[in-house]
C-alpha cells in the first residue's frame, strides 16, 4: 500500500483529476436523485375491493367476501387476511409473509388475481368486477389540497383541476374525496304509478330497452352497399321521459312522464367532507415510484397558482409532504453543518490549518462520491439516508485524522513530507482496514432486519457502508497526496500544550489504576451489572416513539340515526376547538361524516353517526407543545361533554415510521356471534382491571334497523314472480337502481330508478307496491311477504374467514409494558373452546424488531470477531478488543434513563453501530502496543504504559470529532429529530463511555491476562 500512495503523490494531476471527477459526478447525482421525506417501501399487502350498490353488510358478507375469502385460502405467502363489509362494500385486505421479496410479492399478486378471476358466481348487479391493488407507501398522497365551498361550485372546477394535475410529469394517481360523481334521479311518484297500474320493474325494463344502439346488418343493392343502424341513444336527459312505459293498440299508454321526473343529484356515497370547518372536497396527489417529491410537488403548487376559482371557493393545503421533507432536510442539514464546524475547529486547533483542512475535505469527496452510487442501488435522499450522513460523519473524520496525525508524528522526527505521508499509510493501512471492517461489519447485518422495520431503515447500514469504503480511497491515496505537498518544513509540527498535559495526565492516572487493576475490573463490572438492572427495569422500549408527531386522529361516534346535518351541528364544537389551536402548531384537518376510517382516500362512508377528524400540524421543531399535548387541550374541552350526552371521541396519533398497528390488539374470531360477543366483552372488562391500560373498546359498530323480509316462496310461484323480482323492486324503490346512462359532450350521468323521497319514507306503504308478472297481472308486496324490525351490523369483520371483533386500547409504559399485560391476558385467556384469540398490534411487530436488533447484534460480534483474529493472528487478542463492547451499553442505558427517553429502534441501530465505532479505538490501541512490544523484545508494564500514552491523541481525537458530529442531532441544536436524535444521543454517550473504558479499562485487562499468564507458565514450570 505504501507503493500505490507514492505512486498518486507523485501524480498530483490525477489526483485532481479524480476530485474533480468525483465532485462533477456527485453534485449531478445529487441533482438527479429523487428527494422524499420517508423511504417509500412495499408493504407487502394486497386489498381487494367490490362494490355491490344497494346490498346489506350480511348481503355483501355473503356473497362476495365469502366468495372470495374461499378462494384466498388456497394460495401460499400469505400471513393472514382481514376483511370487511359493509353497506355495499367488501373490502378485503391480505397480509403476505414480510419477507417476500418483489418478485415473489408480484407472483402472489398474480396468483390472487387468478383466482378472482375464477370466481363466477358473483350477483349480477355488483358494480364493475373486483378491484385489486397492492399497497405501498408511495399509494399514500404526498399532498391533500383541501377545498372549501358548496358542491355546484366544486363540481365545475375540481374536474379540470384533476385533469390537469393528471398531466404533471411524476403525477401516479389523482383522487378526488367528497365530489362524487352527478347523477340525474328518475323519482317515481309511488302513489301516481299505482292509480296506473305501473310497478317500478316494468318501468326499470322500458327504459333500459328504449335507451339502446345496435347494428342490424348490411344491405346489399346494386348500387352500393349500405349498413343497416339503429341508434336509439337519448340526445338529450329530458328525453327519458318520453319513454313509453305500456302503450295499447289504440295508441293510449303511459309515459314516464306521467308517473316520474328527473333530478340533477350528486351520487349518495354515504360520506360528507368538511375541511377547516366548511363543507368542501378534497384532491390527493400521489406520485411514481421513484419520482422527487420535492419537484413534482413545486409543480402542483404552481398549477395551483393560476386557478381562477369562483367566489366561496378556496383552497389550503392540508397535508404537503414535501414541506415535511424540506423542513427534515433542512434540520438534517443545519445539524450535520454545526457538527462539521465542530469538527473542523477541533481539527485546526489540533492538527494545523493544512492538515485540518483536507482532513477534513474527507467529508465533502465522501459525500459527494457515495451519492453516485445512489441511483444505481434504487436509493433516495430521504430523512434516514440524510440521518446517516450524520451519523457517519465524524467516522468518516476517524480515519484521516488518524493517518494526519501519524504524519504530524512523522514531521516531527523529521521525515520529508513525502516520506512522512507514505509511511504513514504504510504503517496503518492494516489497522485502519480493519477498522473499517468491523465498522462495517456491524452494520451489514442491519441490511437483513425483516418486515416494514427493515424495509424502512436499509437506506442508513448502506449509506454507512458506502461512506466508509470511500473515505478509505480518500485516506489511502488522496489525503497522503495533499499533505505531502506544501512549504513543509522538517520539525515544524509540535505537540500543543493542552495535548502534552493531557498526556501527563493520562499517564499518571493510568499507573495509578494499573496498580489497583483487580479493583478497577471490578468497579467497572459493578458499573455494567448496575447499568444493565437500569436498562432493564427503568428505561422503556418505544420502536419509534412519537413525541415529534406531526398529526392527530379523533373518531366521533354520535347516537345511531342521526341525520348528516344533525352530526354537522354537534361536532362544530371540536371544530373550533381545532381551530382554537395556536397558528404556529395547526396546519389545518378536515372532517370525514360517515365513517372511522383514518385513511384520507376513504370515498365512501358507512354510517351517519360516525365521524373522523384529521388534523395536521406544523413541524415539531416549528411548534412549542407535542401532539399529545394539543390531543390533551382538545379533550379537556370536549371529552367530558360529549361522554355526558352518551357519545364517544376516541384519540390517536398519526404515527411517524411505518404502520405498526394498534398499541395492542386482540382478535377474538368465531362464526358464532353471541360466543364471539360475550368472549370480546369478557376480555374487555378483564383488561379494565389492568393498570396502565386505558380506552379500551371492541370495533363492533351498531348499524341503523333493519327490516328483514321473510318471502313466502309458495305464494311467490303462485303470482308467476320469483325471488330477483321482489328484491330488485324493492332496491329500486329504497335505494335506487342505475338503469340506463346518459352522455353528452363533455360529460356522461347514470340514470339511476328510485321513488321519490316522499315514498321512499313509508315502508308500509311500499309494501303496498304492486309487482307485475309475466301474464301481466299485478301482485301486491304484502300478499307475498312477512318482515320483521331488527338491529343490524354496519360492518361485518373477518379474520382468516372467520367473523371476529378486535379489542384495542392504549398502554402507559410507565406503569406496564406491552409484553407485560401480553402475559397476563394469556394466563387468563389460553384456551377457549370454539373461541380464537390472536393477538396483534404494536406489541407483536415491536417484539420482532428488537429481536432482529439482537440477531443483528449477535452476527455483528462475530463477524468482527472473525476479522480481528485474522488481523491480529490471535484468538486472545479479539476476546480482549471485543470487550469493551458490553459497556457502549452503560453509556446508552444510564443516558437514555437520566433524559428520559425510550430505547427505540434506531437507538438500536446506534448501539449495534457504536459496537464498530468503540472496536476502532481499541485496534488502535492494542495494534500499537503489539507493535511496541515486537520492537522491544515482549511485554512490560512501561511498554503498555508508553504504547497507551502514544495513542492517547489519536484515540481522544477520533472519539470527540465523531461526539461533536452527532452533539447536533442529539441535543437538536439545529433541530429535533424523532429518530436519529435519539440514536444520536445513543452514540454519543455509547462513544464517551465506550472511549473510558478502552483507555483506562483496556490497559489494566492487558496487564491482567499478563498476570494470568504468567501463573500459569510457573505452574507449567513447577510440573
Amino acid at each position: 500500500m505504501k507503493q500505490v500512495t507514492l505512486y498518486f503523490i507523485k501524480r498530483p494531476i490525477l489526483v485532481n483529476f479524480i476530485l474533480a471527477l468525483n465532485f462533477i459526478l456527485g453534485a449531478y447525482f445529487i441533482y438527479k436523485v429523487p428527494k422524499e421525506a420517508f423511504p417509500g417501501v412495499s408493504m407487502n399487502q394486497i386489498v381487494i375491493v367490490t362494490k355491490y350498490p344497494g346490498a346489506s353488510a350480511k348481503d355483501v358478507e355473503l356473497n362476495i367476501t365469502g366468495s372470495i375469502e374461499d378462494k384466498i385460502a388456497e394460495i401460499g405467502n400469505i400471513k393472514e387476511y382481514r376483511s370487511s363489509s359493509i353497506e355495499s362494500v367488501s373490502r378485503i385486505t391480505i397480509f403476505a409473509d414480510d419477507n417476500l421479496n418483489n418478485s415473489q410479492f408480484r407472483d402472489l399478486l398474480s396468483d390472487v388475481q387468478s383466482e378472482v378471476d375464477k370466481i363466477d358466481n358473483f350477483p349480477l348487479d355488483i358494480e364493475g368486477q373486483p378491484v385489486i391493488t397492492s399497497v405501498t407507501t408511495e399509494d399514500r398522497p404526498i399532498m391533500e389540497i383541501a377545498f372549501s365551498g358548496h358542491y355546484d361550485l366544486l363540481k365545475n372546477v375540481l374536474p379540470k383541476i384533476e385533469r390537469d394535475l393528471r398531466k404533471i410529469s411524476g403525477v401516479n394517481s389523482v383522487t378526488a374525496v367528497g365530489l362524487p360523481d352527478e347523477e340525474i334521479h328518475i323519482e317515481v311518484d309511488a302513489k301516481k304509478a299505482f292509480e296506473k297500474d305501473i310497478d317500478l320493474n316494468s318501468v326499470y325494463y322500458a327504459i333500459n330497452s328504449r335507451n339502446q344502439v345496435g347494428t342490424g346488418g348490411t344491405l346489399d343493392s346494386l348500387i352500393a352497399r349500405k349498413k343497416i343502424v339503429s341508434f336509439n341513444k337519448f340526445e338529450k336527459a329530458e328525453d327519458v321521459l318520453n319513454t313509453v312505459i305500456r302503450m295499447s293498440p289504440d295508441g293510449q299508454g303511459v309515459y314516464l312522464r306521467d308517473v316520474a321526473k328527473i333530478i340533477y343529484r350528486p351520487k349518495d356515497e354515504k360520506l360528507i367532507v368538511r375541511n377547516n370547518g366548511a363543507r368542501g372536497a378534497t384532491i390527493l396527489v400521489a406520485i411514481r415510484s421513484g419520482v422527487d417529491q420535492l419537484k413534482v410537488s413545486d409543480k402542483i403548487k404552481l398549477l395551483l397558482q393560476g386557478v381562477e376559482l369562483p367566489q366561496n371557493v378556496s383552497y389550503k393545503l392540508n397535508n404537503d409532504i414535501s414541506d415535511k421533507a424540506r423542513s427534515k432536510f433542512t434540520l438534517l442539514k443545519n445539524n450535520g453543518l454545526i457538527g462539521f464546524v465542530l469538527v473542523l475547529l477541533l481539527l485546526f486547533y489540533f492538527l494545523g490549518a493544512k492538515p485540518a483542512f483536507w482532513t477534513a475535505f474527507g467529508v465533502p469527496f465522501t459525500i459527494f462520491g457515495s451519492m453516485i452510487l445512489f441511483v444505481p442501488m434504487g436509493m433516495t435522499l430521504n430523512s434516514v439516508s440524510m440521518g446517516a450522513f450524520v451519523i457517519v460523519l465524524g467516522m468518516i473524520v476517524d480515519d484521516a485524522m488518524v493517518i494526519s496525525e501519524r504524519f504530524d508524528i512523522n514531521i516531527e522526527k523529521g521525515q520529508s513530507p513525502a516520506e512522512a505521508a507514505s509511511n504513514a499509510v504504510g504503517r496503518l493501512w492494516r489497522p485502519i482496514l480493519a477498522a473499517s471492517l468491523t465498522t462495517i461489519t456491524a452494520f451489514l447485518p442491519l441490511l437483513s432486519l425483516g418486515g416494514l422495520p427493515g424495509k424502512f431503515i436499509w437506506q442508513m447500514p448502506a449509506v454507512v457502508m458506502i461512506a466508509l469504503f470511500v473515505s478509505l480511497i480518500d485516506c489511502y491515496l488522496l489525503l497522503p497526496a495533499h499533505l505531502a505537498h506544501g512549504s513543509i518544513k522538517k520539525g515544524a509540527y509540535k505537540k500543543s500544550k493542552v495535548v502534552l498535559y493531557w498526556e501527563s495526565l493520562y499517564k499518571s492516572t493510568l499507573i495509578k489504576i494499573l496498580e489497583y487493576r483487580y479493583l478497577v475490573v471490578f468497579g467497572f463490572m459493578l458499573l455494567f451489572v448496575f447499568s444493565v438492572f437500569v436498562g432493564a427495569t427503568k428505561v422503556r422500549k418505544d420502536s419509534f416513539p412519537q413525541d415529534a408527531s406531526e398529526g392527530f386522529s379523533i373518531k366521533v361516534t354520535l347516537e345511531k340515526g342521526f341525520a348528516p346535518e344533525k352530526v354537522e351541528t354537534i361536532i362544530q364544537k371540536i371544530e373550533k376547538s381545532i381551530e382554537g389551536l395556536n397558528k404556529n402548531e395547526l396546519v389545518g384537518y378536515t372532517a370525514r361524516l360517515g365513517t372511522h376510517s383514518l385513511s384520507s382516500l376513504t370515498s365512501t362512508g358507512t354510517e351517519e353517526n360516525l365521524v373522523t377528524f384529521l388534523v395536521y400540524l406544523s413541524p415539531y421543531s416549528e411548534r412549542d407543545r407535542t401532539a399529545k399535548e394539543l390531543i390533551r387541550e382538545i379533550k379537556t374541552k370536549n371529552l367530558s361533554e360529549f361522554r355526558s350526552k352518551g357519545y364517544d371521541l376516541e384519540f390517536d396519533l398519526m404515527r411517524i415510521g411505518p404502520p405498526l398497528g394498534e398499541p395492542f390488539e386482540i382478535i377474538v374470531s368465531s362464526n358464532h356471534n353471541d360466543k364471539r360477543k360475550k368472549a370480546s366483552d369478557s376480555v374487555i372488562n378483564f383488561l379494565k382491571t389492568i393498570k396502565g391500560l386505558s380506552d379500551i373498546k371492541d370495533d363492533y359498530v351498531l348499524g341503523k334497523d333493519e327490516i328483514n323480509l321473510k318471502l313466502n316462496y309458495k305464494k311467490v310461484a303462485q303470482a308467476g314472480l320469483t325471488p330477483v323480482d321482489i328484491i330488485r323492486t324493492l332496491r329500486i324503490a329504497f335505494d335506487g337502481q342505475v338503469v340506463t346512462d346518459y352522455s353528452s359532450i363533455n360529460k356522461s350521468y347514470d340514470f339511476r330508478l328510485r321513488l321519490d323521497k316522499k315514498s321512499r319514507g313509508d315502508f308500509d306503504f311500499i309494501s303496498k307496491l304492486p309487482i307485475a308478472n309475466k301474464r301481466g297481472q299485478l301482485i301486491k308486496l304484502n300478499t307475498m311477504i312477512d318482515y320483521e324490525h331488527r338491529p343490524s351490523y354496519a360492518d361485518i369483520k373477518h379474520y382468516n374467514g372467520f367473523r371476529s371483533t378486535s379489542v384495542t386500547g392504549n398502554i402507559d409504559p410507565a406503569k406496564i409494558t406491552a409484553v407485560e399485560m401480553l402475559d397476563v391476558f394469556k394466563n387468563k385467556f389460553n384456551k377457549d373452546k370454539g373461541i380464537k384469540y390472536t393477538i396483534s398490534g404494536r406489541p407483536i411487530e415491536e417484539a420482532k424488531i428488537f429481536s432482529g436488533l439482537k440477531m443483528a447484534a449477535g452476527l455483528s460480534v462475530i463477524g468482527i470477531f472473525f476479522i480481528l483474529s485474522i488481523m491480529f493472528n490471535s484468538y486472545a487478542k479479539p476476546f480482549l478488543i471485543l470487550s469493551v463492547i458490553p459497556f457502549g451499553v452503560v453509556g446508552i442505558f444510564l443516558s437514555f434513563y437520566l433524559h428520559d427517553l425510550p430505547i427505540s429502534m434506531f437507538a438500536g441501530i446506534g448501539l449495534i453501530g457504536l459496537s464498530g465505532i468503540i472496536i476502532n479505538d481499541s485496534i488502535v490501541l492494542v495494534d500499537h502496543v503489539s507493535q511496541l512490544m515486537r520492537d522491544n523484545g515482549g511485554f512490560s508494564r512501561d511498554v503498555l504504559i508508553r504504547g497507551a500514552v502514544e495513542r492517547l491523541r489519536p484515540i481522544s481525537l477520533t472519539t470527540i470529532s465523531t461526539m461533536l458530529a452527532v452533539a447536533p442531532t442529539a441535543y437538536a441544536i439545529g433541530g429535533y429529530d424523532s429518530l436519529l436524535s435519539p440514536l444520536s444521543l445513543a452514540i454519543l454517550y455509547g462513544l464517551f463511555v465506550g472511549t473510558t473504558v478502552v483507555l483506562l479499562l483496556m490497559p489494566t485487562l492487558y496487564l491482567v491476562g499478563n498476570d494470568i499468564g504468567r501463573k500459569f507458565q510457573k505452574k507449567e514450570v513447577l510440573k
